[in-house]
């Protein structure tokens, strides 16, 4: 991973030269390998799912290394022997790992080494467990369990399992909601909201942290229904969605009424048919998300992405991640009016992919860049446009820097109206630094 600066040099005044432009993190590309990259669910707390694609000489061993601290050197902790299951599987599942630890798995046929990737186990969990991965799901009122909850509790729910919320559920402290622990388990635990509108947030609560992790979330009637939608008074230091799959909403979060959150995060997460609503709406100026970031996530079938009824005194992040089919065209990308972000905002590694239809609008479709107060600072790099998508100059909106890729959506990727984003085309510029990091080749 390296960071580039460039700086134009005049060739006989100095004093012409230009300032530096910094380009971001660039990385080169990964050494040959028959090694499949990780994902996030990959690594638990003490075992990591280690998975490899069946070419050339059969694969005989997995040696694993304790990675190398900063007084520490790197240490070699197991070595397995790949018996023919794991080769009909194309995985193996190391165990009896430290939590919290940084770790490479490297893979070889006899002395021949044939590719690694890096992991780190999630950390332990503390305080108040609440472990439902056991229980028939049918018989969870996760209302009840989340209000006689102790603050700071994770609640562990079970993997491939459907939690239907048709009572209310409020949120008034700290709490986690996830899936248990198990890789070898692909479906996450999935929150249907099918009774009820919406989770809600108690009146004058005080949060310091309310996390979804490793979740599906979605509603039964995406014309009407939000993830959250909160019309009250309520601080929340910490929102967090993290490696969940989102969907069939009106909007994701949507605060009114005096909601204040610190810090509103979306980590690898996929998020599609999202109506007029948006990932992020805060909706009156009594509402604030002082700071938000959006990373390593994909984003598809959106009419709209982030709208802002108020200033933000803090910055906005949207880092690595890839937008199909949204927001709608003619939209703004990111809709702030003549509302500032005190700490300014970055957009980097950004694939922008042909935007959503809208009616009466001809291809190819455009968006109107960021609206925003001229105050607020915009820095932007190593973001690509496919041909298939344009900026429509505004007065009023700034165009991130972007670089042409041309070819279309569907020359880029393998199949984006079905939710497939693996980079095709391995002539693409930003194949290794750009985009959702999932759907890199």
């Amino acid at each position: 991973l390296y960071q580039v600066r460039v700086t134009t040099l005049h060739p006989t005044d100095a004093a012409k030269n230009s300032r530096p432009a910094d380009f971001g993190e660039i990385k080169t590309p990964r050494f040959p390998t028959i090694v499949l990259n990780p994902v996030s669910s990959d690594a638990g707390m003490n075992r990591i799912l280690f998975k490899w694609k069946n070419e050339g000489d059969a694969v005989t061993t997995v040696k694993v290394f304790q990675a190398a601290g900063e007084s520490t050197p790197e240490t070699l902790v197991q070595t397995i022997a790949i018996t023919p299951q794991n080769i009909s599987d194309a995985w193996v599942l190391i165990e009896n790992l430290k939590a919290a630890t940084a770790y490479r798995v490297a893979l070889y046929s006899g002395e021949k080494f044939r590719g690694e990737n890096s992991y780190t186990t999630k950390d332990p969990l503390s305080g108040e467990i609440i472990d439902l991965s056991k229980e028939n799901p049918a018989g969870v009122d996760l209302g009840d369990v989340i209000s006689n909850a102790n603050a700071g509790a994770t609640i562990l729910l079970k993997k491939g399992a459907t939690y239907e919320i048709s009572t209310a559920v409020n949120f008034s402290k700290s709490v986690t909601v996830m899936s248990e622990d198990n890789p070898l388990i692909k479906l996450k635990a999935q929150l249907s909201i099918s009774g009820v509108s919406n989770f809600g947030i108690t009146a004058n609560s005080t949060i310091a942290k309310l996390a979804f992790v490793d979740l599906e979330i979605f509603t039964n009637d995406a014309g009407n229904k939000y993830i959250f939608n909160p019309n009250t008074t309520a601080t929340i230091d910490l929102f967090s969605f993290e490696n969940c799959i989102i969907h069939d909403v009106r909007g994701v979060t949507r605060y009114r009424g005096g909601i204040t959150v610190g810090q509103q995060t979306f980590s690898n997460c996929i998020l599609f048919n999202i109506q007029n609503y948006a990932v992020l709406t805060v909706d009156d100026n009594k509402s604030s998300v002082n700071n938000f970031t959006f990373e390593n996530s994909t984003l598809y079938n959106a009419d709209v992405f982030i709208v802002n009824k108020n200033n933000a005194s803090g910055n906005y992040k949207i880092l690595n991640s890839t937008f199909y089919h949204g927001p709608q065209s003619g939209k703004n990308f990111i809709d702030f009016n003549t509302n500032t972000i005190g700490g300014g905002l970055e957009i980097r590694g950004i694939i922008f992919a042909e935007p959503k239809a809208s009616t009466g609008a001809t291809a190819p479709y455009s968006l109107t860049g960021v609206k925003i107060n001229s105050n607020t600072q915009i820095s932007s790099g190593g973001n690509y446009h496919t041909d298939d998508f344009a900026w429509k100059e505004s007065s009023d909106a700034i165009l991130p820097n972007t670089l042409n890729y041309t070819k279309k959506s569907t020359d880029l990727f393998t199949d984006p109206n079905a939710g497939n984003f693996l980079i095709k085309d391995n002539g693409f510029g930003g194949k290794d630094n750009a985009g959702d990091p999932r759907w890199r080749p």
